[in-house]
């Protein structure tokens, strides 16, 4: 039988960071190192023929290499403002004989990110087929290790196995777990139907909103489950709490009335990738919303005096 959300009094936020920890190739940088979607250094206009997008990655440095997937975000974001002058400085990108820069617009653009998100894609269900199939019994098992990672974070959190898990992911780990396990939304879509990369809406200017991952998820009618109308706290694990999704954490926070409700937040992590300058920043940045301005810069230490802010290891 399965749980309703008002049984659940636990929101579970994972990211990239779950997916990492259970074993799964799915990084930026691991997507950037499989030669089977990226061009070597033999085919050099490779990249421009599959997608504009991949040209731009390979052939323009806007920053260190990227290794979260927020990296990413903050890399389409800096293309897509600074798209005039890529396209006016030809020298950026090589020239493809049967594909121009010069004339693309930002509905184009958005129509050449389909393909690189649809790669990904592809390259998600080969990781997860492959892992399916290896014969080596020490090698691990996405889905075994999803099962064990839930398993120590419901025991740390103590949420009697009733999550709603908002995954910022594109794998369901729902169908690995017991029904008990409640309800999950896949935020930016799912491996089975379509993925949705983009910018947070907070960076949206003029025509960037076409590249909204609001925008896109409007376009996409992928389907959302209600949020709980009440909860005891907020879960956090593998996410970079970065500002590529800062919308949706202070869409969760004003609904759940942070300031004034007795809402926990425990931000769990791996040995070795505690960040509490990120959390340090979230809460400041959304104590920054506030119309009253000193309520918003003593948010922080009214939670911590409230003991309404937990760190959690998870070995």
């Amino acid at each position: 039988m399965s749980t309703q959300t008002n049984d659940i009094k636990t929101i579970l936020v994972i990211g990239n960071g779950f997916d990492k920890k259970c074993g799964l190739k799915s990084s930026y940088n691991d997507f950037l190192n499989d030669k089977n979607f990226w061009p070597t250094d033999s085919s050099k206009y490779h990249s421009i023929e599959k997608s504009f997008w991949y040209a731009i990655f390979t052939y323009v440095q806007l920053g260190s290499q990227a290794e979260y997937w927020w990296d990413l975000e903050n890399r389409i974001l800096k293309i897509i403002t600074n798209y005039n002058l890529i396209r006016q400085n030809p020298d950026l990108i090589p020239i493809s004989r049967s594909r121009s820069y010069k004339n693309i617009d930002s509905i184009e653009l958005l129509k050449e990110l389909k393909k690189f998100e649809i790669d990904f894609q592809k390259y998600l269900l080969l990781q997860i087929e492959a892992c399916g199939k290896t014969t080596d019994s020490t090698a691990f098992r996405y889905s075994d290790n999803v099962k064990k990672l839930i398993n120590k974070i419901d025991q740390k959190i103590e949420a009697n196995s009733h999550f709603y898990i908002l995954n910022f992911n594109y794998t369901q780990i729902l169908t690995f777990l017991k029904p008990l396990y409640a309800l999950e939304n896949n935020v930016h879509g799912t491996l089975n139907s379509e993925i949705i990369m983009g910018i947070d809406d907070a960076n949206v200017k003029g025509e960037l909103f076409y590249f909204s991952k609001t925008y896109k998820k409007l376009l996409s009618h992928l389907p959302m489950y209600t949020i709980p109308d009440e909860i005891k706290q907020i879960a956090f694990f593998g996410h970079s709490l970065s500002d590529a999704d800062y919308s949706y954490f202070h869409s969760l926070f004003d609904y759940y009335n942070l300031y004034g409700s007795k809402v926990v937040l425990k931000f769990c992590y791996s040995p070795g990738y505690l960040n509490i300058t990120s959390i340090y920043k979230l809460i400041h940045k959304y104590g920054e919303t506030f119309s009253n301005k000193q309520q918003g810069k003593n948010l922080l230490h009214k939670l911590l005096l409230e003991n309404r802010i937990q760190i959690i290891e998870i070995a």
